[in-house]
């Protein structure tokens, strides 16, 4: 699992357009399984990723329209294990029409951090290879972050999360930690390296301390 913490206009977003092939490097290049993410890999590349914006956009239908855009030919029975991935699943089930509940134009019957979990669920039932969380918690509270984070834990081994966060308290466990400032990498390693020997990061730490939940 890697992490990239990072203040704003650092060149996140940016990053993400690069893993996606979006964007194409001024310098440098991106390697998948060691070949360059060039024009003719990005649609087989693309399949293999999932993606979660930091501004969650959900289409004006029911919550199964909504996941199955992302996989049509996904199970009610994967819908919901995805939905538990990102602790979404209680939520749903407690709803009057479940998965045919009606979310409103981009979302609005739902709440912001509700949002973000069924965008998280949709992209978790692609069953990707790589999944990339742009701020992808910014929006939930410590008990529904720690579920997610719970949930993300599980995954490790299973496959590449790239997670692009501001909140300190998603850093901890990750595998490499790589800070960016004004698009540039100012310092990578482990949590209890870069606390130990990187001012910036300490920086960062005093700022925003980390979450306190279990």
């Amino acid at each position: 699992m890697v992490r990239k913490e990072m203040r704003s206009n650092a060149g996140k977003s940016t990053v993400a357009d690069v893993l996606l092939g979006l964007l194409t490097p001024d310098s440098g290049e991106v390697l998948v399984d060691g070949n360059p993410l060039q024009d003719e890999i990005p649609g087989s590349w693309r399949c293999a990723v999932g993606y979660v914006p930091q501004e969650p956009f959900l289409l004006h239908d029911t919550i199964r329209v909504n996941m199955l855009w992302s996989k049509p030919d996904a199970t009610e029975a994967q819908m919901i294990e995805a939905l538990r991935l990102a602790a979404m699943d209680q939520v749903v089930s407690a709803l009057p029409s479940g998965l045919d509940t009606v979310v409103g134009d981009r979302g609005v019957n739902l709440s912001g951090g509700e949002r973000q979990r069924i965008t998280l669920a949709r992209a978790m039932l692609r069953c990707p290879s790589v999944l990339i969380l742009d701020e992808a918690t910014s929006s939930l509270d410590a008990a529904n972050q720690e579920k997610v984070m719970s949930a993300l834990r599980s995954l490790h081994g299973k496959l590449t999360v790239i997670l692009i966060a501001h909140r300190m308290s998603t850093v901890r466990e990750a595998d490499q930690i790589v800070i960016l400032n004004h698009g540039q990498v100012v310092a990578h390693g482990k949590f209890d390296e870069l606390h130990a020997q990187n001012d910036h990061f300490r920086k960062l730490m005093s700022d925003e301390p980390l979450s306190t939940a279990p």
